[in-house]
């Protein structure tokens, strides 16, 4: 596989990983929370069945929980993502450092 085609790898590994992290954050985390803010003010919701439910307390602190996972897991990605990047730079610089020495070995 040449230079050129393992950086593209790369990248296209980083953004999908990325992507990954930017999705968990908008579906995961951000309805989390906000029904989190509401279950902390009023802990009653209407149910699929058509009842009032009141939430008890292991409920919203499941609930917590759950939100938090899905925010260290988009943390996670995020941190591949950014890794996978920084792989991305080593292989250019090593590629300009040898451009470099081959112009220089010319002169």
């Amino acid at each position: 596989m040449g230079k050129v085609a393992k950086a593209e790898k790369l990248k296209l590994r980083a953004s999908f990983y990325n992507n990954l992290a930017t999705g968990f954050v908008i579906t995961g985390s951000v309805p989390y929370f906000a029904f989190m803010r509401r279950a902390w003010d009023d802990p009653v919701f209407l149910s699929p069945d058509g009842f009032l439910k009141i939430l008890t307390s292991g409920e919203v602190w499941f609930l917590a929980a759950l939100g938090l996972w899905v925010i260290f897991l988009a943390w996670l990605l995020r941190r591949i993502a950014t890794r996978t990047i920084q792989e991305i730079e080593d292989e250019i610089l090593t590629w300009v450092r040898e451009v470099e020495y081959r112009l220089l070995d010319k002169r």
